[in-house]
């Protein structure tokens, strides 16, 4: 399953991950009112250099940067020399770079790390929510997870914890409800105002769409369809099953995957195997060691060719090839000129891609 983004304090940057965890320090004794300011004259100083290309392949943002995450709510972090900041657009460096550490702007606020605790930020810059919590995850349906003292629970957008932090565990909201996982390692779900309203029962489960939501049964570790009153969708048969997305859910049995609709019933099955779900109408699978894409009958629509793919974002598919990351288009054509050691895929109209930095001329603005 793919689980929330959780934050502690340090990032692995590879497109192999569809999970951000970071691991978090003990706070100092630093007040967390006390902003830093930025040492003067911040360069990059990595093997690396990130910029970001529009939908052309031509940059937008000249590579330049140490790490560069995807724009969100209209900024996008970056790290110049371990210090992260905020940028927009034009790649004006808008919310100056003092933090340790700087997640995604959802719902107009971002967790960040400063003097060794996680808090949140507007858009602005402006402390909203005092740095103060071991772990954080990105705002969701109007709340974000955070951890104290080893257990999560949800805040509100005013810091206020709305689910006490009983949990080893917590993932986002989705569909008004979030997957919780207890002392004893069992999944269920809660909704905001805390109430277990599925019981923690399940091996692992993932969020709700369409109304449905992947579980697996504890005790015999296959996988199925639960709707939000807790009752089962069809017989739990499966190794492994995926939310729902596009109206389709993928399922996997005997080392073979097919589609789900949301009555359960199986309406394509193919002899390769695939990953993940649809996105812009594609899917990744794999035949022979090698990846391609296939439309929603089942066709395959870009021939498998590449060692790495990502689901289609914004009209581009993101590829390795080569040792390479390139993207490319709905018929797998090339878009730009690749040749990228790292990447993202498309948000808000730029992806973050890098460059060696013995290729790249990084001017920091």
């Amino acid at each position: 399953m793919n689980p929330s983004k959780i934050y502690r304090l340090v990032q692995t940057a590879s497109l192999a991950l569809s999970v951000i965890v970071l691991a978090a320090c003990q706070s100092q004794t630093a007040t967390v009112n006390e902003k830093p300011q930025p040492p003067a004259n911040l360069k990059a100083t990595g093997p690396t250099r990130w910029g970001y290309i529009d939908w052309t392949g031509n940059f937008a943002i000249e590579p330049q940067f140490d790490q560069a995450e995807q724009f969100s709510n209209g900024l996008a972090g970056v790290d110049l020399d371990n210090h992260w900041g905020y940028i927009d657009k034009t790649g004006k460096m808008v919310i100056a770079p003092v933090y340790q550490r700087a997640g995604e702007f959802k719902d107009g606020m971002a967790p960040v790390v400063l003097h060794d605790s996680w808090g949140y930020i507007n858009t602005k810059g402006d402390t909203v929510i005092p740095p103060q919590f071991e772990g954080a995850s990105d705002f969701s349906e109007h709340l974000a997870g955070v951890q104290k003292e080893g257990k999560w629970g949800f805040i509100d957008e005013t810091g206020t914890l709305v689910v006490q932090n009983y949990y080893a565990q917590a993932r986002d909201f989705s569909e008004g409800l979030a997957p919780v996982k207890n002392s004893a390692g069992k999944w269920g779900f809660v909704n905001p105002k805390g109430a277990e309203v599925i019981a923690l029962e399940y091996r692992d489960v993932g969020p709700f769409h369409d109304s449905m939501a992947p579980a697996c049964d504890a005790k015999t570790g296959l996988w199925g369809y639960i709707n939000k009153k807790g009752e089962r969708i069809g017989d739990f048969k499966y190794e492994q099953a995926w939310p729902f997305k596009d109206g389709y859910a993928e399922v996997r049995s005997n080392g073979q995957v097919g589609l789900v609709d949301n009555s359960g019933a199986l309406v394509i099955k193919k002899s390769y195997e695939s990953r993940e779900q649809f996105s812009d109408g594609l899917a990744p699978y794999s035949e022979g060691g090698l990846y391609g894409y296939i439309d929603k009958t089942g066709a395959v629509a870009i021939k498998p060719q590449y060692t790495r793919v990502q689901d289609f974002s914004e009209g581009r598919g993101l590829v390795m090839k080569d040792g390479k990351y390139q993207f490319i288009d709905r018929r797998g054509n090339p878009v730009g000129k690749g040749d990228y050691s790292d990447a993202h895929s498309f948000k808000e109209t730029l992806a973050p891609v890098a460059m060696p930095a013995d290729a790249s001329e990084p001017a920091a603005k």
